[in-house]
């Protein structure tokens, strides 16, 4: 039988914020930067040719948060952890994380569930591909560096361990950046 891992990691950097983007974003604004999935803030891919780009800019923008192998922990609201698309992953309850508090449009709140993963963009595409289509909503976070990855459908927010990493990474991948001002 394997043993749930630990999650006090977590809390110790990022406190009691809840494992999800909008909530990472606001706790931690210096940190953060949002890439668009397709070219002029298009929100679903409607073709074969979106869908290649959408999952290349994600491919590109994963690989400044995680090397390929990386020990990482897929984090899933409740409410999605029976999605198809984890099958196979091994989430269970990971009580130790912030309790989930869904948006108003979400279905009830319970414990978020989690499964430790080396990394591996052509895994985790079935993921990002119903995260995506706004079926599932999921994050990826490297707790030895702190680096996440918080998909959602029409980007994704990226989380590095401080404002220098991510003022790299904003010049990377200034071509996938939103026009706006406050980078949404």
């Amino acid at each position: 039988m394997s043993t749930i891992p630990s999650y006090s990691w977590w809390l110790e950097a990022f406190s009691t914020v809840q494992p999800v983007g909008y909530a990472l974003r606001e706790a931690f604004p210096d940190r953060w930067l949002r890439i668009h999935s397709l070219p002029e803030m298009q929100r679903y891919p409607n073709t074969e040719e979106e869908r290649a780009l959408l999952r290349e800019r994600h491919r590109h923008a994963t690989t400044l948060l995680f090397a390929e192998g990386a020990d990482c922990r897929l984090i899933v609201p409740c409410s999605y952890k029976d999605d198809p698309c984890f099958s196979g992953l091994g989430l269970a309850p990971a009580s130790e994380l912030p309790a989930y508090q869904p948006e108003q449009d979400e279905p009830p709140y319970g414990p978020f569930h989690a499964a430790v993963l080396r990394w591996d963009f052509d895994t985790f595409r079935p993921v990002l591909d119903a995260v995506a289509n706004d079926a599932v909503r999921a994050l990826v976070v490297c707790p030895g560096t702190t680096h996440v990855y918080a998909p959602y459908d029409g980007g994704a927010d990226l989380f590095f361990p401080n404002p220098a990493a991510r003022d790299q990474a904003r010049q990377e991948l200034r071509a996938y950046l939103s026009p706006r001002a406050d980078g949404l």
